[in-house]
């Protein structure tokens, strides 16, 4: 699908923007993303446009809001720019939703970096405080696929454990999931004592920024949900770890997690939670983790060809017998 950008009248019309048409290309893996300069002011903005059918005008206007609650908390997220109607999404000539965005200039916090990801932990503390009395996300099993959603993740294993019958990395696969059905048990048993509030639900290090001031923003905020935060931390975890940063066959791929990242971490999330961390949420942590292995594995059925699936699962077993023998001693 084609994503073209608007030109500069329709820009100005809408939003009262003007621009010459120049821009510098950004975009991801499902939306366009450009950043522009306003010729009124010269300010940097970002423009991104997504599939209306993908994300919904409806979702995203939930999630604005969602993150005007938590900025009037003192939580950085970069609000989109409203239209000369007061809208916060705009649809283009090809049916397309915009949404207009600042540029916020600085770095993205650094991998292995004991400092930037206490200060990722503080910020993402915050975050799930702020968004715990907010109800009007959508809720976890909303999304398409994602080991937060469950019920989700286990039709997902169901399907490819009958479409894999023939590949030659089944047998591998079927080692690795045929205890999903014990994991989803074991969170959804805990379910009393895990937090739900507003996840931002993609928190690499490239969706954070930390500006010229040294405040960490939180952008790329489209996909938010309301969910258990374990989910988050375990996720921003993987995220922050060198491992989750090295490529296809590197050894240092298919290591557990550094102690200090989940250290540097916690210290600092723990320190800005409400309500406290709890043990509960320690354990949940275990089988998050889990449940996270067993969604890439069921991703990857479809992501190369089946030599290299069977070589990358391969590599991946050690992992999991490490991470099965420590659950083991406690769920």
């Amino acid at each position: 699908m084609v994503f073209e950008l608007p030109n500069p009248e329709w820009l100005n019309r809408q939003y009262g923007i003007c621009w010459d048409g120049q821009y510098c290309d950004m975009s991801g893996n499902f939306a366009r993303v450009a950043r522009i300069e306003s010729k009124d002011d010269g300010k940097s903005l970002v423009l991104r446009i997504s599939d209306p059918g993908r994300i919904s005008k409806e979702r995203l206007k939930r999630v604005h809001l969602y993150q005007t609650h938590v900025n009037t908390q003192g939580v950085r997220t970069v609000l989109p720019l409203k239209t000369l109607e007061g809208d916060t999404v705009s649809t283009t000539v090809q049916g397309m939703t915009m949404e207009v965005f600042p540029f916020i200039k600085g770095r993205s916090p650094q991998r292995g970096n004991s400092t930037d990801i206490r200060r990722v932990g503080c910020e993402l503390g915050r975050l799930h405080s702020a968004g715990t009395d907010f109800s009007q996300l959508y809720d976890e099993e909303s999304l398409f696929q994602n080991h937060l959603a469950v019920n989700q993740l286990m039709e997902e294993v169901r399907e490819k454990r009958e479409s894999t019958k023939d590949k030659i990395f089944h047998e591998q696969f079927i080692e690795y999931v045929e205890e999903t059905e014990r994991w989803i048990e074991a969170i959804e048993s805990r379910r009393s004592g895990l937090v739900e509030t507003g996840l931002h639900m993609d928190t690499g290090p490239q969706n954070m920024i930390i500006d010229s001031e040294d405040e960490l923003w939180f952008i790329d905020c489209a996909h938010m949900v309301r969910g258990r935060r374990v989910f988050e931390i375990c996720v921003t975890l993987y995220y922050l770890d060198p491992s989750s940063g090295k490529q296809l066959g590197e050894p240092a791929r298919y290591q557990l997690a550094v102690e200090s990242v989940e250290a540097a971490f916690l210290d600092g999330y723990t320190d800005n939670c409400e309500p406290p961390w709890s043990d509960q949420e320690s354990v949940a942590l275990g089988i998050e983790r889990m449940l996270m292995f067993i969604h890439g594995v069921t991703y990857w059925t479809e992501r190369w060809d089946e030599d290299t699936v069977l070589k990358e699962y391969g590599r991946w077993k050690e992992y999991h017998t490490a991470m099965r023998a420590e659950l083991n001693h406690i769920v």
